[in-house]
């Protein structure tokens, strides 16, 4: 038996069934949105955001890339200060593992130990 699937799009504004649409993605207040639109809703939409699009300023991707790179700068600091308190706890005699979890005595007995430092 064969089957054929057909996919139907409408306009979410009028709801007529659209031949081709035109599918538009934006963001406002922080939320990104996706329409689908006639030819002629499509151009409607463009040229009533025109006069505000001509006096802003173009993104691009910049809070994607600033919250990349602090995430990164994080967890590298992260790993460094979990390298230093193994290194401490080992000059301690401690029994700490070179790999996984540090425990929370180890954890509080190197911030007990290192409390003065800035």
């Amino acid at each position: 038996m064969a089957r054929t699937t057909q996919v139907v799009v409408t306009s979410d504004l009028s709801g007529e069934v659209l031949e081709n649409p035109v599918g538009i993605d934006f963001s406002f207040a922080g939320a990104d949105y996706h329409i689908d639109l006639s030819s002629d809703e499509a151009t409607e939409f463009d040229n009533l955001l025109e006069r505000y699009r001509n006096v802003a300023t173009k993104v691009d991707n910049r809070r994607q890339t600033a919250t990349r790179s602090s995430k990164s700068s994080t967890s590298d600091d992260r790993k460094e200060h979990i390298k230093k308190v193994r290194e401490w706890a080992k000059s301690q005699n401690l029994e700490v593992s070179d790999r996984g979890r540090i425990s929370a005595e180890i954890e509080a007995a190197y911030k007990s130990a290192h409390r003065n430092e800035s």
